[in-house]
């Protein structure tokens, strides 16, 4: 049985996330900033993450889909 909020509760619910949307939108934006800034400021900084992302995919590309499947889930759980 599916319930469906009425115009009225729904605007309420949204108005009542609003603070949290916010909020993180500016959380999102200020580490978009800081990213952005330590890009500039320490290339060999971005160099190394690239390095190491490149490394970490690497590893999982070649996979079969059910090994890849394995690995995300024994990765979620380490880190859960």
């Amino acid at each position: 049985m599916t319930m469906i909020m009425s115009r009225d509760e729904r605007r309420a619910y949204t108005s009542r996330l609003q603070p949290y949307l916010l909020a993180s939108l500016l959380l999102f934006g200020a580490g978009m900033a800081v990213g952005l800034m330590a890009v500039s400021y320490f290339p060999a900084l971005s160099d190394h993450v690239e390095a190491t992302i490149t490394t970490f995919v690497g590893a999982f590309s070649g996979m079969p889909r059910l090994k890849l499947a394995g690995a995300i889930l024994l990765n979620n759980a380490t880190k859960t």
